[in-house]
């Protein structure tokens, strides 16, 4: 009987402007084996095969995700279609890591 909606937000306003009732659960970020482990399954990669050049290199990365798992996830998920050590590398030495907050635009 009725719905629910499920929202999930780095930012606590967020769940302030919820017009219903909002239960908040906070989250810690994943532990550093268990974002690595989500990387590399979205990646559809196996963990223990992964030569050392490429798992120097995604260990790297999700260091980068700060244990954010929809990061972790979306990077892995860009991964699958890299497929040398060059465009991993890429993705590492990427300037958007500098970006401390991405500006939104308001649509009216």
């Amino acid at each position: 009987m009725g719905s629910r909606v499920l929202v999930t937000t780095r930012q606590e306003e967020v769940v302030g402007l919820m017009k219903a009732t909002a239960q908040m659960i906070r989250m810690k970020e994943l532990d550093g084996s268990f974002c690595l482990s989500l990387f590399y399954h979205s990646a559809a990669m196996d963990e223990g095969s992964v030569s050392k050049e490429f798992s120097n290199i995604g260990l790297e990365i999700v260091k980068k995700c700060k244990g954010l798992p929809l990061a972790a996830k979306s990077l892995g998920s860009l991964m699958q279609n890299k497929k040398t050590v060059h465009e991993w590398r890429a993705i590492l030495d990427s300037k958007i890591w500098e970006l401390k907050e991405i500006d939104t635009l308001e649509v009216s």
